[in-house]
């Protein structure tokens, strides 16, 4: 179970982080001239990441895109520009995408940015998932889920990434379902009981009714 609000996802994007290390050379900010900041060199993937095309989509998961969210630089001290920075890439992945060709388009997109040395390597990744509404294993949570609760389920298509990813790539229909609560993704995190009961008595209502 999930963080799905008591509602079926029956699809998600997946992703895979590129991890991208720019090197250049320290020098103290009085004389920028004698050294290669990282922060130029990191700019400069920026704009090359930004200049990424992602023209198509998927009818239900939405597109593909390429999004840093951290970079930290190295050394950190007084009136030093940096010697080295690291970023993450957030590279969002369509049913079909292959995880190391979606690192290696990253890889060629930034290309050379001489005096930089630069390195693309493949972080962690979760692959996408999609399940046809009409599954039987689908049909049968939707109806406990009426049985118990006695209201029709809600469905939606993710856009965040979810474990369903890896069953459907090994052939398993997965969906996600599960509770909802608390402020995502920075504030407190909290399971209602209500919530908690309910689910479990639709999931042992659904798993009897099938052995039975």
């Amino acid at each position: 179970m999930t963080r799905t609000g008591r509602a079926i996802s029956l699809g998600n994007r997946g992703r895979v982080d590129a991890n991208i290390e720019v090197i250049g050379k320290a020098s103290h900010s009085s004389s920028p001239e004698a050294g290669h900041s990282a922060l130029d060199g990191a700019n400069q993937v920026l704009n090359r990441l930004k200049a990424i095309p992602h023209a198509d989509s998927h009818p239900l998961l939405g597109s593909r895109h390429t999004v840093p969210y951290q970079l930290i630089f190295q050394p950190l001290a007084p009136h030093t520009l940096p010697e080295v920075a690291r970023l993450r890439v957030d590279r969002r992945l369509l049913p079909g995408d292959d995880p190391d060709q979606a690192v290696d388009a990253i890889r060629q997109a930034i290309g050379d940015i001489a005096p930089y040395q630069i390195s693309v390597e493949r972080g962690e990744y979760m692959l996408p998932a999609l399940c046809d509404p009409d599954h039987i294993g689908v049909r049968s949570l939707m109806r406990s889920h009426r049985e118990m609760l006695g209201a029709e389920p809600s469905t939606f298509y993710g856009q965040g990434t979810f474990d369903a990813g890896g069953p459907c790539a090994a052939g398993i229909p997965a969906v996600m379902y599960g509770v909802g609560g608390g402020d995502w993704p920075l504030g407190e995190d909290f399971v209602p009981i209500s919530h908690l009961t309910q689910v479990a008595q639709v999931m042992a209502h659904m798993v009897l009714g099938t052995l039975g």
